[in-house]
């Protein structure tokens, strides 16, 4: 198994997993459809959301400068490099355990949005992620903590 965190870190990338552990109280139902600026306190300063990371996913990937981009010299060179090629060895790994390749994990767990909040009052930052359904955020969240304890 590739040492993904290692990759990740070598790359100059930090991944952070958090899992917040709320009380029965505090927990919100998957069916909660509430926008998410409706779940966030009044004082709440910044709040940007992302609706449908998909389609902002596929214009950098699909686009026709993209080829272009990919011919030049110094990315070609780049992509020859051993971090690099590491990298992508930790990608497949990742999503051979998954099952579904980044960009289908990422639609997955983004389908429904990404929004970002600050609350100086609090000093609170939130990123909240609503995924297409419990079963592919579950199946995704159970295979990177797996992931991250084998490496650990």
């Amino acid at each position: 198994m590739p040492q993904f965190c290692n990759v990740m870190t070598s790359l100059g990338v930090t991944v952070l997993i958090a899992m917040a552990v709320r009380s029965p109280a505090d927990e919100l139902s998957a069916a909660d459809n509430r926008p998410t600026a409706e779940l966030l306190p009044e004082s709440t300063i910044f709040y940007a959301e992302i609706p449908e990371l998909s389609r902002v996913i596929d214009v950098v990937f699909e686009h026709p400068l993209r080829a272009r981009v990919e011919q030049f010299e110094p990315v070609r060179a780049a992509v020859l490099k051993k971090e690099f090629l590491a990298f992508q060895g930790a990608r497949e790994y990742v999503e051979s355990r998954l099952g579904m390749s980044w960009r289908e994990a990422i639609e997955g767990l983004t389908a429904q949005g990404i929004s970002v909040a600050f609350d100086p009052v609090t000093e609170g930052l939130a990123v909240v992620i609503r995924a297409k359904d419990e079963k592919t955020l579950t199946h995704i969240v159970d295979v990177v903590m797996e992931l991250a304890r084998a490496d650990a």
